[in-house]
């Protein structure tokens, strides 16, 4: 579908945006909740199957995205132009293929950007927070198969580099019980 097929109010809407995450670090999600982290603690469904574990991490995506929103959180190309040494983000990237993430533990790969900022630009992450074999595909084959990926994540300017620590990878999402 086109931009072209979607009709005209739908193209203006305001829609809820969620992740349908392919690489979740909890820890670092939780962490990143503050003042309603002990709301997501008390409101997570207790036990460790697939349908659980997915159900919390879906509350713990809308509930980060939302604060994100409630803070309003840059776009990373917004982040880039504070100057920050460490910058939260949250918005939609395109990411070069990493085939390396079916193999290595850790993996870093280059984001496409279509300007120029001096210096190399890097996702990082360990493989080991990848939670569903369609994300680990979407990460593996990048933006040239037409991936886009939704992220929640910290900028951090190492001097020689600008490196993005994802919290959330995901694809973007609006299939979502606040959207019509």
């Amino acid at each position: 579908m086109s931009v072209q097929d979607v009709p005209p109010a739908d193209r203006t809407a305001s829609y809820f945006n969620h992740i349908d995450m392919g690489f979740l670090n909890r820890r670092l999600a939780i962490s990143a909740l503050g003042p309603v982290r002990d709301y997501f603690l008390q409101n997570q469904t207790s036990g460790e199957d697939h349908m659980t574990r997915l159900r919390n991490d879906h509350l713990l995506i809308t509930m980060l995205i939302d604060l994100c929103d409630e803070m309003q959180t840059p776009t990373l190309a917004d982040a880039l132009n504070l100057g920050r040494s460490t910058q939260t983000f949250m918005s939609i990237e395109l990411l070069e293929a990493c085939p390396e993430i079916y193999e290595e533990k850790r993996v870093s790969h280059p984001v496409h950007l279509e300007l120029d900022y001096g210096k190399p630009f890097l996702i990082s992450y360990h493989t080991e927070h990848l939670v569903s074999s369609t994300g680990k595909m979407t990460l593996a084959e990048g933006h040239q198969k037409g991936y886009r990926q939704a992220i929640i994540g910290r900028l951090h300017d190492r001097g020689d580099c600008f490196e993005i620590e994802p919290v959330v990878i995901g694809a973007p999402w609006l299939d979502n019980s606040r959207n019509p």
